[in-house]
């Protein structure tokens, strides 16, 4: 795991094991747990039962067993579904925060135009609003986010924390969730979300429109490709290399033997890939290999799997890699005794983030008497530190002006 809690492949990886239900039970625990692993993140994420304070709800065993049956069938009701209450409750709060201590305000009906929905009509031929049943669906998948608890690096929180209800109950036994509910990201994830978190779940949000039946694949594809997009990285004309086989797993689709149907498997990824195209999640894809697999071919469906698709960036990583490139060349032409550029945009961050040089220095990545210097303008960044300096520069946005 990164030096920080708040690391994008907790949040990449946690969307995983919501999305594909890859909670399981460990001998030592009741609670349906799943493994945070991802290229170097380790950590856990249970699904536990929470008091109305906010705490671990504690039973005695004889009334325990009740709730971590609840638990287990949350297990089996969450989707994608709960992945993209996820990326909604996170693109919400990034609007709204100011600090990563703010809470933020929304109601369902809010969530649900997010994800591309729109109310059905009256008798009358006017909007109505939305059924009960997409709220309420909305309104389950609430619940089983605010029962997902995360340990990383021995800090331990919930994934989102609601701190008012967002429901009443009806007379007719319905739920009445026409009010606005409050919410915040726990500690590992505001942290991470109000810095690295705000480029990447611009793309993310773009999953949620997707249909979580009809859309899965490129649901999946597109919180794939969100994550991995950086602006350090995704330079023009650079494509980035993915074998097939790893692109179906990523859609959870099994690439171990050849499906009854193979064709029908490479023309839906094609397709798939193609829509990410019109909906500039993806610039561009094309196989490397410049032969066609010859699909009559015996066993060539594994030829295939193994072949090697390159994808470009979209155009909206692009200009923020310009951007950054542009702020980059202008401050490393600045004199380290010119009495401002990075140094005062660096101090002026930190303190805006309530950070102290020690905090700030271990965030970044550098050492904090560095940091200290680079804030007095006596020395100017190394062209190894400058990219780490520039992220967290404009990573951290939604600060106060």
């Amino acid at each position: 795991m990164p030096q920080e809690t708040g690391s994008h492949l907790a949040y990449q990886a946690l969307q995983a094991v919501i999305a594909k239900q890859r909670f399981q039970e460990l001998p030592d625990s009741p609670w349906p747990t799943a493994f945070l692993h991802n290229e170097g993140a380790a950590g856990i994420a249970q699904l536990r039962p929470v008091e109305a304070d906010g705490t671990f709800s504690v039973e005695p065993p004889d009334r325990s067993k009740p709730l971590i049956n609840l638990m287990w069938s949350q297990r089996t009701e969450m989707s994608d579904l709960d992945a993209d209450v996820l990326d909604i409750l996170s693109a919400i709060w990034l609007r709204q925060a100011r600090t990563p201590l703010d809470i933020a305000v929304v109601t369902i009906d809010e969530c649900l135009r997010m994800r591309g929905l729109e109310p059905k009509l009256s008798g009358s031929g006017r909007r109505g609003g939305f059924s009960s049943r997409q709220r309420e669906e909305f309104l389950y998948a609430l619940g089983r986010i605010e029962s997902t608890w995360l340990t990383i690096l021995q800090v331990e929180s919930r994934a989102f924390v609601m701190t008012a209800r967002w429901g009443q109950m009806r007379l007719d036994g319905r739920i009445h969730v026409k009010q606005p509910f409050i919410f915040r990201p726990g500690e590992i994830f505001s942290q991470f979300l109000f810095g690295p978190g705000r480029q990447t779940m611009l793309l993310s949000v773009k999953a949620v429109q997707y249909d979580y039946y009809r859309h899965t694949w490129e649901k999946r594809l597109t919180r794939y490709f969100s994550w991995l997009w950086r602006a350090d990285l995704a330079k023009p004309g650079v494509m980035f290399p993915f074998k097939v086989s790893a692109l179906l797993d990523c859609a959870d689709i099994t690439s171990k033997a050849p499906p009854r149907f193979p064709n029908r498997v490479r023309e839906r990824l094609e397709k798939a890939l193609d829509t990410l195209v019109e909906d500039a999640v993806i610039s561009n894809w094309r196989y490397a290999a410049t032969a066609e697999i010859e699909q009559r071919r015996r066993k060539w469906y594994s030829a295939w799997l193994s072949q090697t698709v390159e994808i470009g960036p979209p155009r909206q990583i692009l200009d923020l890699y310009s951007r950054n490139l542009a702020s980059s060349s202008r401050d490393t032409r600045g004199s380290v005794s010119g009495g401002g550029g990075m140094g005062r945009d660096v101090r002026v961050r930190r303190e805006q983030l309530g950070l102290s040089q020690t905090a700030a220095a271990a965030r970044i990545g550098i050492d904090r008497t560095l940091l200290s210097r680079i804030e007095q303008n006596k020395r100017n960044p190394s062209r190894n530190d400058l990219p780490k300096i520039e992220r967290w520069l404009h990573s951290s946005v939604g600060t106060k002006d």
